[in-house]
């Protein structure tokens, strides 16, 4: 008989993973938790689809690496989204220094937008919202990921937490 691992915690899973490096056990923690850090770092990086795959990608790496880490952490979901933050903060740094690069390479300026469009300005906005959210005290942070973030239900949220 198979162990169905996608019904275990977060924290039995990460637990398992630290103790016996399973890849089953990260796997379904990655899988559990991706969409969430995708959106995360694409509301960060203002859209951008292919750096935000790398930026989670660095926060799957990161969680890998040091998956102790996470277990001093109360909820795996804060861990990821405090991650998430720095991966594509680290992200941006690096593309700005890399263009900043290239545009004294080439002695260019690249055209500056003269009025923001909505997506834009929307984009702002959920970089707003994920600064308020990374201030919350950690109940409110996971209660707010899993419902706002994850799509969770209330009644889903309250019987994980």
């Amino acid at each position: 008989m198979e162990t169905d691992f996608s019904k275990f915690s977060d924290e039995r899973l990460l637990r398992d993973f630290v103790k016996t490096r399973s890849e089953i056990s990260f796997a379904v923690l990655a899988d559990r938790h991706s969409q969430s850090v995708f959106n995360a770092c694409l509301r960060r990086l203002r859209g951008k689809r292919a750096e935000a795959e790398e930026a989670a990608q660095a926060v799957f790496c990161a969680l890998a690496l040091r998956p102790e880490k996470a277990l001093k952490s109360k909820s795996l979901l804060s861990y990821l989204h405090y991650l998430s933050k720095y991966s594509s903060l680290e992200l941006l740094r690096t593309s700005k220094t890399h263009r900043e690069h290239l545009n004294k390479f080439q002695q260019t300026k690249a055209p500056q937008s003269t009025a923001p469009d909505q997506a834009f300005e929307k984009m702002e906005m959920l970089n707003l919202l994920d600064e308020g959210i990374d201030k919350l005290p950690l109940p409110l942070k996971s209660t707010l990921c899993l419902h706002y973030l994850q799509g969770r239900t209330k009644k889903e949220t309250a019987h994980i937490l």
